[in-house]
């Protein structure tokens, strides 16, 4: 049977436009990702306004392309644990992001990639139509 958008989800199953109902574990809803020019978070994980900062560890200026995945996620993991602990060992119930530092940490990216392919007039992900390094 050809495919066919899924009409609605049972709690062990999907069922499509045509009816059939297929058993699943996981379902991804993944339809093609335009990344906006807006975004900041500072060291590319924590941004302002979310207390114990949510810790993104694929956010804004994070995606580097040039190396394994986990090199890049693993350090965003130890520095969570540092946060955590700072508020632990402070008795502390949480941490938050300066509004400064998303920028502040954008504008060095900025300078690091100048001359890069991220920022010649190559076209590419890393790029926002803006001009900006995502």
């Amino acid at each position: 049977m050809p495919a066919s958008p899924a009409r609605c989800l049972r709690p062990r199953s999907l069922v499509t436009e045509h009816g059939a109902e297929r058993e699943v574990g996981v379902v991804v809803c993944a339809t093609g990702h335009a990344a906006p020019d807006g975004p900041r978070a500072c060291l590319g994980m924590a941004a302002p306004g979310f207390p114990n900062s949510v810790y993104m560890p694929c956010g804004p200026n994070t995606n580097v392309g040039s190396t394994s995945v986990i090199c890049t996620r693993e350090p965003r993991a130890r520095h969570a644990v540092k946060a955590m602990r700072h508020m632990r060992h402070r008795d502390r119930t949480y941490v938050a992001v300066r509004p400064s530092a998303p920028a502040a940490f954008a504008a060095k990216v900025e300078r690091w990639m100048v001359g890069t392919a991220r920022t010649t007039r190559c076209s590419n992900y890393f790029r926002a139509p803006n001009g900006r390094t995502r």
